[in-house]
């Protein structure tokens, strides 16, 4: 008897929850793809031309009594602070860049920790771009831009870097590396 009861609940369950089972259709939903073309960058040394074979280059300056640190703009302007007072020949590079119409782009520029020239290094640090020269677009750790083919795409970079007191002379060089993703 009791073997009964159970299976007359377990059917009464059963058709209980098919008689409150419910279902609904949404529609005309959009399935797409969208087809980009490969990103290219091209280093224009046309427009910003190396000095001492750099791309980058935070110019050529007296050896400093006191510390201090020269700071380039994407746009090339310098700014100094402690016993770094001026440079020569300062220069930042221009990236022009191809893409997909309306699409955009995100870019990221990865620093070394330091330029050396055998022993003597000096730090490298705070990477910083902006597109078509205008300032403050962005930085390296998350700059976006919306690439458009009727405008010239390009953008320009900058950082700082750190000089010693009596830094020794020298070129100091390293690389960097700057990478464009759709985003």
């Amino acid at each position: 008897m009791r073997l009964g009861s159970i299976l007359s609940a377990a059917a009464l369950l059963v058709a209980g929850t098919s008689a409150f089972a419910q279902s609904t259709t949404l529609p005309s939903q959009n399935v797409g793809a969208r087809v980009v073309v490969p990103i290219v960058i091209t280093k224009d040394n046309t427009a910003t031309p190396q000095v001492d074979g750099q791309d980058l280059y935070f110019g050529r300056f007296l050896s400093p009594a006191a510390a201090g640190t020269i700071t380039l703009t994407p746009a090339n302007a310098a700014s100094f602070t402690g016993g770094v007072s001026t440079t020569l020949n300062n220069t930042t590079p221009r990236y022009n860049i191809t893409a997909s119409n309306n699409m955009v782009l995100s870019v990221a520029i990865a620093f070394p920790a330091n330029v050396s020239n055998g022993a003597q290094t000096m730090v490298v640090s705070s990477p910083r771009f902006s597109v078509q020269g205008a300032a403050g677009v962005g930085t390296a750790s998350g700059g976006t831009f919306t690439y458009n083919t009727s405008t010239a795409n390009y953008f320009l970079i900058g950082g700082t870097l750190a000089v010693a007191a009596s830094q020794a002379d020298g070129l100091y060089t390293n690389t960097y590396s700057v990478t464009v993703a759709y985003n």
